[in-house]
């Protein structure tokens, strides 16, 4: 670790793992969220999930089980290189080796 970040490393930030996302008003909240009720979101199933450190997507991911414990492998980092819009789409499919993301789930 470089010694501009010696100062972060305690730091806590919120690492969250999204499949998806999907916009709803109150009312249609209300009236349809309940147990059993399926939300449609905005991700395609074959989409990496995204995991956001900061709010700020970092990588990609997969998800598995171990047991009845949850877990994401990461697939892929984005590249450091301080485009955020990169860092939030996906790599072209056809190049999962882009410039802006690196690694592999292959």
């Amino acid at each position: 670790m470089s010694k501009g970040w010696e100062q972060y490393r305690d730091l806590q930030v919120e690492l969250v793992v999204s499949a998806g996302s999907a916009r709803l008003k109150v009312d249609d909240a209300v009236a349809q969220l309940h147990e059993g009720a399926i939300i449609e979101l905005d991700a395609e199933a074959t989409e990496p999930l995204r995991i956001l450190l900061g709010g700020r997507c970092i990588a990609r991911g997969e998800c598995s089980l171990d047991g009845d414990r949850v877990e994401v492998r990461v697939a892929r980092i984005a590249a450091h290189d301080g485009d955020d819009a990169a860092a939030d789409s996906d790599p072209p499919s056809s190049d999962r080796s882009s410039s802006r993301w690196v690694g592999s789930s292959t």
